[in-house]
């Protein structure tokens, strides 16, 4: 039987997160309030870059789940930790880390993001997503203003209809986290000309598709994307939103650093003023101040742990593009796949393969395959070389050295191109420690 109630006797509401270590400090803040409003509960949190087991859960307002914990195989994470950036992954293992609590016995789960505050209890969403199956919450519940001011109806039909900042799930959700977890293991990117935005494009099928719950109740999910039809208020020295209670506030795109903006995803032209609504200049100071008393501008400071190969090559944009095309066709049977950037003889083995030309070993006017995807990324660039392989080839390689002295490109990717059978010695000399 499913395992909902604690030994009080009260509804056990078991909710989780996904951090990387720089976000510990949120993770304090939102663990920490929803204890407060739901006594009894368990909250968990996932920490995709922690392999030593340097977080103490003695010392957190939480309990800690690593990778391991998850059901999938090791060689698949390290695919998407390579292919992904930090945000991508995070929100790639979301389904899995769902599936492995209810595989625990909770009848339900709620996913929170990190950068979230919980006002109130939360025993409706958990009720809800074990009688529905799925809970979500709309980014926006009513029409959104046509005055060019962020964010925009474009925006959000770029992101999704959902926001999977929060998503409930119970056990009659198994069948969507498949779903879920077969598209998210390769195609939780950023890409919305291709028209993925990591794992929230998906889940718009899902009403189409599964069963589910939707809630409107506007103390749900209050963020920068619909304050414009949301008052929040302070009566005697609680929030409410259009004279209900909040439940929780999502500090998207929110940062002590720089406290006189809602959020960065709404710097230009935006909407939502806090200088022109006091009771959200209220709520973001005071989650200012919070974020500060948990640590940060000290535990955010942490370097993701699996942004860098094993030989300390970085798995920046232009490499991890790279791996999915290389991992991409494989699956369909049109080539190898990418070594394992993690451990050391895959990391060299990665970039050797970086280093080849996409054509012919030995041509002296080519770049190697990262060169050529780099240059083919930066507009910038292609605006000051125009000719790489032929009358510009000296200043491109001046311009990459350069990039390598300031840290903006790795040594061992900013050199000519070597034939095939010898790009693999450059490798050996990668730092492994």
């Amino acid at each position: 039987m499913p395992r909902d109630r604690s030994a009080n006797g009260r509804a056990e509401i078991c909710a989780c997160t996904i951090i990387a270590r720089n976000y510990l400090p949120a993770a304090r803040v939102l663990a920490t309030s929803f204890m407060a409003h739901n006594p009894g509960g368990r909250f968990f949190v996932l920490v995709l870059d922690d392999p030593m087991g340097e977080i103490d859960p003695a010392h957190e307002p939480f309990e800690v789940l690593a990778l391991a914990d998850l059901d999938i195989e090791r060689s698949d994470l390290d695919e998407m930790a390579a292919a992904y950036s930090v945000m991508e992954f995070a929100t790639a293992v979301k389904p899995w880390l769902l599936a492995a609590l209810l595989r625990r016995g909770f009848g339900s789960v709620l996913y929170i993001d990190p950068d979230i505050q919980v006002f109130h209890s939360l025993e409706d969403l958990a009720a809800g997503a074990k009688e529905h199956g799925i809970v979500l919450t709309p980014h926006v519940t009513a029409p959104m203003p046509r005055d060019g001011k962020m964010t925009s109806e474009t925006s959000i039909l770029a992101s999704g209809i959902y926001n999977l900042g929060f998503v409930g799930v119970g056990q009659g959700a198994l069948g969507f986290l498949d779903f879920w977890m077969e598209r998210l293991r390769r195609e939780c990117y950023v890409d919305p000309g291709n028209m993925r935005f990591v794992d929230q494009r998906w889940v718009d099928f899902v009403p189409g598709i599964f069963d589910c719950f939707i809630t409107r109740d506007p103390g749900y999910n209050v963020a920068y994307w619909n304050l414009d039809h949301r008052e929040l208020t302070v009566n005697a020295g609680s929030y409410q939103v259009d004279g209900r209670p909040l439940k929780f506030f999502h500090f998207s795109g929110y940062s002590p650093d720089q406290p006189h903006l809602l959020s960065k995803h709404q710097s230009k032209n935006p909407r939502i003023l806090l200088s022109e609504r006091p009771a959200v200049r209220q709520i973001c100071d005071e989650y200012g101040d919070l974020l500060a008393a948990n640590g940060f501008g000290v535990d955010d400071q942490a370097p993701y742990g699996l942004g860098v190969m094993a030989n300390g090559v970085p798995l920046d944009l232009t490499v991890r593009l790279l791996y999915r095309r290389w991992l991409d066709e494989a699956d369909e049977g049109e080539g190898p796949y990418p070594t394992n950037p993690f451990d050391p003889e895959g990391a060299n083995d990665l970039v050797a393969r970086l280093n080849r030309p996409p054509g012919v070993p030995g041509d002296p006017g080519q770049l190697s395959v990262y060169q050529a995807t780099l240059f083919g990324l930066r507009a910038d660039l292609r605006a000051l070389i125009h000719d790489p392989q032929g009358a510009d080839r000296a200043r491109f390689f001046d311009w990459l050295q350069h990039e390598a002295a300031r840290g903006g490109v790795h040594p061992l990717l900013a050199q000519p191109p070597l034939p095939a059978e010898t790009a693999g010695t450059r490798a050996q000399g990668a730092h492994t420690g």
